[in-house]
């Protein structure tokens, strides 16, 4: 065999295993990228906002008795008309009085509630939603006004799409351990006027609640997210 032919093949053996190193790990990062991609938008294509859609079918799926539900037999002439949490109609009266809302009102399973935070995943924009429906709660409405609101969620009820998340979510930026349940109380009467739907967001700064930007590896997260919610009492 010809030795300077041997020696050409042997010279370009490592330029062309290089060549299929570099081939491969582009390809890698391709199917990397690809699978992140394909988990952030088609995997873990997170719900939307909860809206006014969500709020009716709570209230279409919540039954009381009989009874309750049936219409007065010559409805009053009312300025503006409200939906209570049976999802029958009840009427304001002109005067501004309320018909048939004053009492204590119990929060229910058809709530709905949770978190909405932008992050990116190694490029990739994506939405981290946790969400639950296990409330404690108590409304008291005398006329338009909430006189007195109390409700309590168990941190760990809030779960998202991949335990991981919910892992960090009730370790390193919840500390559920240590606060299991997050409250609210109402510290002064709200008049509304009217009965309002209770539906609705607040934008929340981690950093007004002690906590840190949750942002982990390659998992960028912003420093603020939304509390949303659809709850629903009877």
């Amino acid at each position: 065999m010809d030795d300077t032919a041997n020696d050409n093949g042997n010279e370009k053996s490592p330029a062309r295993f290089i060549k299929w190193i570099a081939l491969g790990a582009v390809g890698l990062v391709v199917l990397v990228y690809a699978g992140i991609f394909i988990y952030t938008k088609v995997i873990n294509d997170s719900p939307d906002e909860l809206d006014q859609s969500d709020l009716s079918e709570a209230l279409e799926t919540t039954t009381v008795p009989a009874a309750d539900s049936t219409p007065p037999s010559d409805p009053p002439t009312t300025e503006s008309a409200v939906s209570n949490s049976t999802g029958s109609t009840n009427s304001v009266e002109p005067s501004g009085g309320l018909v048939s809302f004053d009492g204590d009102w119990t929060a229910t399973a058809a709530s709905e509630f949770g978190y909405r935070v932008d992050e990116v995943i190694a490029g990739v924009s994506a939405t981290a939603v946790g969400r639950s429906n296990e409330i404690d709660g108590l409304l008291t409405i005398d006329g338009t006004t909430a006189t007195a609101v109390d409700a309590e969620v168990q941190i760990a009820s809030i779960t998202s799409d991949d335990s991981r998340r919910d892992g960090r979510f009730r370790g390193a930026i919840m500390n559920s351990s240590e606060f299991p349940a997050a409250t609210f109380t109402l510290t002064e009467p709200i008049e509304f006027g009217e009965i309002p739907a209770i539906l609705g967001s607040i934008p929340v700064v981690f950093a007004d609640y002690g906590i840190d930007n949750p942002s982990f590896g390659p998992i960028k997260t912003e420093d603020h997210g939304l509390v949303e919610f659809v709850l629903v009492f009877e």
